[in-house]
């Protein structure tokens, strides 16, 4: 993890800067992501967002 001085997290509650703590208050999704099929790959690499 890179740390920096400057740089700050504004908190939603309060919105006042602070530091962010260590990574125990990082929100990480509780269910296995989905694995996309082919299909559903095969129509995002011909989306034009991603020419």
């Amino acid at each position: 993890m890179i740390k920096s001085d400057n740089y700050t997290y504004i908190n939603p509650n309060t919105l006042e800067a602070e530091f962010p703590q260590e990574e125990d208050n990082v929100l990480r999704p509780v269910e296995q992501l989905r694995e996309r099929t082919p299909e559903e790959m095969a129509k995002l690499r011909n989306h034009p967002f991603f020419k």
